[in-house]
């Protein structure tokens, strides 16, 4: 999708530089625009930045959530993935929620599937002392002493894990900043939703695309649209409009995962009928 996105740029005749880092960034001392300086030291000057790098992104002249902030804004959750073979195939996504994290199996190129799974890092301890250390590594394994998922673990049952289990941590499905320091965010660097939705990619796309409309409005574009921090307002109240429903249901759902068992399949009795509209609700509206 990566690089269809930057072929399809390329074609719009957007300026796409690629190979180098983006270093650091200096506001103008008129608050006009910005000097941006990559790693090879070749400064390039913007009105407007547009941060999409994810979100633990550094760079020099802002505060970056990668660097200095507090510990206790990372949040305790641990994201875990790995691929599979002999996996019988399913025309769906599935997800298997359990008491402390969830796991979802989707197919993926080749007749694998992909195991991706957010669990709370109160169950680390517990895989590890039950299964060994090398029970991450075989994420199957992982998954019958931490999740103790029957429907999960039938699945997984005979099936080859064919890639390195990967982890990625720490994870805090949140709301985050749509600017900082007057720089409009978008993507993960905007928030974290909850992968359980299924719309996180959609949503960073459609970031993208609002960040860019606001800056590209023709009164921003002649300099009749306010200061850079006029923009950068009118960005964080559409993407509100957009987006900030589907994170405040999303965090309601994810207090199901740690709730008791018993309450947990009362919540998945209710699918069958709440479903529809919970998917309806965590997704993207056009403001």
């Amino acid at each position: 999708m990566d690089e269809a996105l930057w072929r399809s740029d390329k074609q719009f005749g957007v300026e796409m530089i690629e190979g180098n880092t983006v270093r650091q960034v200096r506001r103008l001392a008129d608050g006009s625009g910005w000097e941006v300086e990559d790693d090879r030291q070749e400064v390039r000057h913007a009105r407007f930045l547009i941060l999409a790098c994810g979100r633990w992104w550094r760079i020099d002249g802002l505060r970056s959530p990668g660097r200095g902030e507090p510990r206790a804004n990372y949040g305790p959750w641990v994201g875990v993935k790995a691929h599979f073979r002999g996996v019988s195939e399913r025309d769906a996504i599935e997800m298997y929620f359990f008491q402390g994290g969830y796991c979802g199996l989707a197919p993926v190129e080749g007749g694998r599937y992909n195991a991706c799974c957010l669990v709370h890092r109160s169950l680390l301890q517990a895989g590890h002392l039950n299964g060994g250390a090398k029970a991450f590594t075989d994420l199957a394994r992982w998954l019958r002493v931490v999740a103790q998922h029957p429907a999960l673990e039938a699945r997984l049952r005979g099936a080859q894990q064919v890639s390195p289990t990967l982890a990625t941590a720490p994870l805090r499905p949140a709301r985050g900043p749509a600017g900082r320091e007057g720089v409009l965010l978008a993507g993960d660097a905007a928030g974290f939703l909850d992968p359980f939705t299924g719309d996180g990619i959609s949503m960073a796309l459609h970031a993208g695309r609002l960040a860019a409309s606001v800056v590209a409005d023709r009164a921003v574009a002649e300099g009749l649209g306010g200061s850079p921090a006029d923009v950068t307002r009118r960005y964080a109240c559409l993407l509100s409009r957009a987006a900030g429903r589907s994170y405040t249901v999303a965090a309601l759902i994810r207090t199901l995962v740690r709730a008791p068992s018993e309450v947990q399949d009362l919540a998945a009795k209710m699918v069958p009928w709440l479903g529809t509209h919970l998917l309806h609700a965590t997704r993207w509206r056009d403001p």
